[in-house]
């Protein structure tokens, strides 16, 4: 921070003590009376950094190119229900391996309840 020529409103001496830098209070050494110094305001590392980033020039990029308008199309199709070959084959099978696993899953809960109602006789 560079150095402020500061003087007391009350006494005009120029030795002071800083109280709270968030605030620029100040405290004369000579007469204690207090006051506040705007230039001694010390700003936090966010306020400092959202400073410096407003002095920059906003770019704005225009990074789209035709693979990422390929890359929505498929996932917009894929939501529309228009699956392509491969994917209906793997949507296809994945439904098999869903229904498979579900019939296992019930088995074993009929097993289950089988073994309770001959146990309880």
């Amino acid at each position: 921070m560079a150095s402020v020529e500061i003087e007391c409103p009350q006494c005009k001496a120029n030795t002071y003590r800083l109280l709270d830098a968030k605030t620029g209070e100040v405290i004369c050494d000579f007469c204690r009376s207090k006051w506040i110094v705007p230039s001694l305001i010390q700003k936090s590392e966010t306020e400092k950094f959202l400073e410096e980033q407003a002095k920059r020039p906003q770019v704005v990029i225009d990074n789209t190119s035709e693979t990422d308008e390929q890359l929505m199309q498929m996932i917009s199709g894929l939501a529309g229900g228009a699956l392509s070959g491969g994917a209906r084959a793997l949507g296809d099978m994945i439904k098999r391996v869903l229904l498979i696993v579900g019939g296992i899953v019930l088995l074993v809960i009929i097993l289950i309840v089988l073994f309770f109602v001959l146990l309880m006789r």
